[in-house]
Order: C-alpha cells, then sequence, then structure tokens
C-alpha cells in the first residue's frame, strides 16, 4: 500500500451504482467495491456528489486506520452509458414514472 494515498484512490474508476427507492424518495448510490460505501440523494443531480464524498470519507478511514483498501474489480461502466442513463433517468422522473 506504499505510495498509494488518497489522490491515488480517489483516481481509480470505482464502479457506482444507483438505485431508485421503490417509494420514490430518492435513490441509494452505492461504491460495490468499498464495502459498506453508501449514500443517499433525492435527486440524480446529486448522486454523483454524494458518492463521491462518501467515498473520500471510506477511503480516508481506511487509511487513518490501516485497513487495506480494495482496488476496483467491479467493471466500470463508461462516461457515455452513465450519461445516457441519467439522462434516461431524468425523463423518466419528469414523466412522473419514478
Amino acid at each position: 500500500m506504499a505510495g498509494k494515498d488518497l489522490d491515488y484512490y480517489m483516481g481509480l474508476p470505482y464502479r457506482m451504482d444507483l438505485i431508485p427507492e421503490e417509494d420514490g424518495t430518492g435513490y441509494t448510490v452505492l461504491v460495490p467495491d468499498l464495502r459498506g460505501c453508501i449514500s443517499f440523494c433525492e435527486t440524480i443531480d446529486e448522486a454523483d456528489q454524494m458518492i463521491t464524498e462518501a467515498k473520500k470519507l471510506w477511503i480516508e478511514t481506511a487509511l487513518d486506520k490501516g485497513w487495506e483498501v480494495p482496488e476496483p474489480q467491479s467493471s466500470p461502466v463508461s462516461a457515455e452509458a452513465i450519461s445516457w442513463s441519467i439522462k434516461k433517468l431524468t425523463e423518466l422522473q419528469a414523466a412522473g414514472v419514478l
């Protein structure tokens, strides 16, 4: 783990999963490779900011305590796929489907 600091881990392509809440109150967003790294947001627009902060805190805590920080094992999703998915989710949200 020598030489691998917060900036190193924050630059890795961790997959982030966005899951709509069943009751329509928002979204759960998580990083599968960082066990327990999870956040909640009310809108899709907040998702990236919220999970980035949760990921940063998760990694900082692990580094401070000397715990292993796993590198990404899940297949990352391309930026184009994320952009398309957010656009579609926003359209569904606007249409009242979500």
